[in-house]
């Protein structure tokens, strides 16, 4: 999976669209710190605590309670859990997605695709030039000589399909733009006095207090929204206590697919 800085107020779109009513266990935020080695990340879950104790380079997550952390002298991934435990898998080049009803996952080591169970554990070797994700138990795959073919989830071509190929199946990946976006809600309105801006509840009742320079990215399945003042970002609940400190350059939600 590629990952793909977005600007200030984008509003979020994947080709994956179908995967949008799905929650994650947590939500995630990835937010931007200047360092003397330029910008850097700190990754935090939404009760405001740090999965890493440094900034890293780039980090972003799939449909599976995985982060990716992405080295950027070496433009290679290592894997972690969403608490920040490390999941013995490094050396990682490109990412696929993983959808939520299948049990593997395809990762580029050496040039080569291979699957991983949600263990982290490797069940089918990097051996294919071109992989897809499973769709039905199935995957498609491209062998160094350009042979194409499905295989089962134990790595086993299956017979004769390399004649059955059809567009359930397909080599492409997904670009994940991320960035702030306005709020819309049925729940929740925006107000301001002043040029500044706070959170109302459908009762009328200011929860987030008219303080703020803008309000974005409102995820009302875990109480929490994005809130900038003086130009730097943070997180608050919808009791408008502050959860991330509003001390960053910007703010992303690494998983914001999962939690719609």
């Amino acid at each position: 999976m590629k990952n793909v800085f977005g600007s200030l107020l984008l509003i979020v779109s994947f080709a994956f669209s179908s995967y949008s009513q799905e929650f994650s266990k947590t939500l995630l935020y990835s937010a931007e710190v200047k360092t003397e080695n330029g910008l850097k990340y700190e990754v935090y879950d939404h009760t405001g605590r740090k999965l890493f104790r440094a900034p890293v380079d780039w980090a972003y997550s799939n449909l599976w309670d995985w982060v990716f952390v992405r080295d950027s002298a070496s433009n290679l991934i290592k894997v972690y859990n969403y608490d920040g435990s490390y999941f013995q898998i490094d050396s990682i080049e490109e990412t696929k997605l993983a959808p939520l009803d299948i049990s593997l996952i395809a990762l580029k080591r050496n040039g080569k695709w291979g699957y991983y169970n949600t263990s982290g554990k490797l069940m089918i070797p990097h051996q294919y030039k071109e992989v897809s994700d499973f769709t039905d138990t199935a995957a498609l795959v491209m062998m160094e000589d350009g042979n194409t073919f499905l295989i089962d989830t134990n790595g086993i071509k299956i017979a004769g399909s390399d004649t059955l190929l059809n567009s359930d199946y397909s080599f492409e990946d997904y670009d994940i733009a991320v960035g702030l976006y306005s709020i819309g809600s049925d729940n929740y309105a925006v107000v301001g006095k002043n040029k500044k801006q706070g959170l109302c509840n459908s009762d009328k009742q200011i929860v987030v207090p008219k303080i703020y320079d803008g309000l974005y990215c409102l995820k009302e399945h875990f109480e929490r929204v994005i809130v900038e003042k003086n130009k730097k970002y943070g997180v608050v609940d919808l009791s408008g206590k502050i959860v991330i400190p509003i001390l960053f350059e910007r703010l992303y939600i690494l998983n914001d697919y999962l939690a719609n």
